[in-house]
C-alpha cells in the first residue's frame, strides 16, 4: 500500500477528499441535509447552524470533509462561501479575539487591527458578500476553552453580523448547547451520526480494499464466507466507521477467514487510541470502567460494581450516570424478569476486549469470535452441517447452562427456526455480556436496583 493509498482513520482531513467521498457509505441523507443548509445560507439571510453529534470514531470528521468537498465541486455555490476551520483541539482559543484573529489570517487580512470590533469589520470587508463557513470540530472543547464570556461574544458576533454559518461536531451534547441559560441554547440543528450497519460495514471494507489495490481481500469479501466473517465482526466491533477503516489496513483474506487473528490484529491497532481514552478519565471512572472490563460478567448492577470496586453505592451510582451521559456505558434492563434492576455495560464491546488483550487474557474474545465465526458461516444450513456445528459449538462452550442454552438455540436456528436465527447473535453476546446468561444469575434473583439504589 503506497502512502497515497493509506487511509487515515484519525485524520481524514489529510486524505484525498475524492477518495473519502468515493468510499462513503451510509451517510447519503446526512450529506444531503448539509448541502441543503449550504444552499439556504447562500440565498437567504437566516443561518441554519448544524451540529453533528456522535461518539468518537463515528465518522463526524469524515462527513465534514466530504460535505466540504461536495461544496467545492459546485463552483457557483462554492463562490458564495469562505471556509475557515478552527483548531480541532481548541488549542489557544482563550477568547473571541483569538477566533477573529484566526479568521482574519485565513481570509488574508494583513495586519489585522487590534480591537475586536475593527477585526470583525475587517472580516466583513474581506468576505465581500460571501458567507463565512466556520468549521468547529469538538465544539465542546471550543466552548470550554472560550469560557462563558467568550461564548457570549461569539454568539453576539455570529448573530449580529449575519456573515457566519457554523458547521460543528461534538462527541455528545453538552450544557453549552442544552441549557436554557447558556448563550448557544437553541442555536443548532443537531444531527446524530449513526453507526454503520453490518451491510454498510461490508461495503466500506470492499471500497477500502479497492482503493488500497487489495484485490485478494476484495475477492474474499464478495464470497459467502467473506460476508459471513464480516457479519461476525460486526457483532464484535459495533458500527464504528473508524474501526472498520482500521480493520481494512490490518486484515488479510487468511486472517479474516480465521477471524480470531483478525480480531487480535484489530485490538493491537486500537491500543494507542483506547489507552489515551482511558487515561483521560478521572480516577473514579477509570476504576468503574476497569471493573466492567475485567470482571467475569460484562454487565453489572450498581451494587455489583460497588462490591467490585470498593466504592460506596451512592458514589458508584453518580459515576455510572456520568459515564452514561458521556457515552461510555449503556444502561439496560433485561427483556424478562424484574424490570427494577438496571445493568450497566460498556458501549463499545471492543473496549472490554482491549483490556483483556492488554492483560494477555484472550479466552473471552477468542471464544466469542469462534462462536460468531461458526454461526454466521453455516447460517441456516441443515443436515450434516447442523451436526458439525452442534459438535463444534458444544466443544467450545462446554456443558454449563449458558453453553447448553446457546447450543440449543444455534441448533434450532440451523434447523430452520427463524426466531432462533434472530436470537443467536444476542445469546452469543449474552454468553459474556449478560448476567442472566450465567448459571444462578439473573434479574429474578435479587430485588430492584437502578442508579442510586441502595
Amino acid at each position: 500500500m503506497t502512502s497515497a493509498e493509506r487511509s487515515r482513520p484519525y485524520t481524514p482531513q489529510r486524505e484525498d477528499p475524492a477518495a473519502l467521498a468515493a468510499r462513503t457509505v451510509g451517510r447519503e441523507r446526512l450529506l444531503a441535509s448539509l448541502q441543503r443548509s449550504f444552499r439556504s445560507a447562500a440565498t437567504k439571510a437566516n443561518r441554519n447552524h448544524t451540529l453533528l453529534v456522535g461518539p468518537r470514531g463515528s465518522g463526524k470528521s469524515h462527513v465534514i470533509e466530504v460535505a466540504l468537498y461536495a461544496l467545492r465541486q459546485d463552483a457557483a455555490l462554492a463562490s458564495r462561501f469562505a471556509v475557515v476551520r478552527l483548531p480541532e483541539d481548541a488549542m489557544g482559543l482563550v477568547g473571541i479575539e483569538r477566533v477573529t484573529a484566526l479568521v482574519c489570517a485565513d481570509l488574508g487580512v494583513r495586519s489585522p487591527p487590534a480591537s475586536l470590533a475593527a477585526q470583525q469589520q475587517a472580516i466583513h470587508v474581506a468576505l465581500d458578500g460571501r458567507v463565512l463557513l466556520l468549521v468547529a470540530e469538538n465544539l465542546d472543547r471550543v466552548m470550554r476553552a472560550l469560557g462563558p464570556g467568550g461564548q457570549r461574544d461569539l454568539r453576539s458576533w455570529v448573530e449580529t453580523s449575519g456573515d457566519v454559518l457554523l458547521l460543528a461536531s461534538t462527541p455528545l451534547l453538552f450544557a453549552g448547547v442544552q441549557d436554557r441559560d447558556k448563550p448557544w441554547y437553541g442555536a443548532f440543528a443537531t444531527i446524530a451520526v449513526p453507526p454503520l450497519t453490518p451491510r454498510e460495514g461490508h461495503e466500506l471494507l470492499l471500497r477500502l480494499a479497492g482503493q488500497h489495490g487489495d484485490s485478494a481481500l476484495a475477492e474474499h469479501l464478495r464470497t459467502p464466507r467473506g460476508r459471513a466473517r464480516v457479519r461476525a465482526l460486526a457483532e464484535l466491533t459495533g458500527g464504528s466507521p473508524r474501526v472498520w477503516t482500521i480493520l481494512s489496513g490490518c486484515v488479510t483474506p487468511e486472517s479474516l477467514d480465521a477471524l480470531v487473528p483478525a480480531v487480535h490484529e484489530l485490538l493491537e491497532e486500537l491500543v494507542p487510541a483506547y489507552q489515551q481514552l482511558l487515561w483521560d478519565l478521572p480516577p473514579g471512572e477509570q476504576v468503574v470502567v476497569e471493573a466492567l472490563s475485567t470482571g467475569r460478567h460484562a454487565a453489572l448492577t450498581v451494587s455489583e460494581l460497588a462490591a467490585a470496586t470498593g466504592i460506596g453505592q451512592p458514589q458508584v451510582s453518580k459515576i455510572v450516570r456520568g459515564l452514561a451521559a458521556n457515552r461510555w456505558v449503556v444502561a439496560d434492563k433485561l427483556p424478562s424478569g424484574d424490570q427494577r434492576r438496571t445493568w450497566y455495560q460498556l458501549r463499545e464491546p471492543l473496549l472490554r476486549h482491549h483490556v483483556a488483550y492488554r492483560a494477555g487474557e484472550l479466552g473471552v474474545v477468542t471464544l466469542v469470535a469462534s462462536l460468531l465465526r461458526e454461526y454466521f458461516e453455516v447460517g441456516r444450513a441443515r443436515g450434516p452441517a447442523t451436526a458439525r456445528a452442534a459438535v463444534r459449538l458444544g466443544t467450545e462452550v462446554g456443558t454449563d447452562d449458558a453453553g447448553a442454552g446457546l447450543l440449543a438455540t444455534v441448533t434450532a436456528a440451523l434447523d430452520g427456526s427463524a426466531e432462533a436465527h434472530l436470537r443467536v447473535p444476542l445469546e452469543l453476546r449474552a454468553l459474556v455480556e449478560e448476567p442472566s446468561a450465567r448459571a444462578g444469575r439473573g434479574p429474578a434473583a435479587a430485588g430492584g436496583e437502578g442508579p442510586g439504589a441502595a
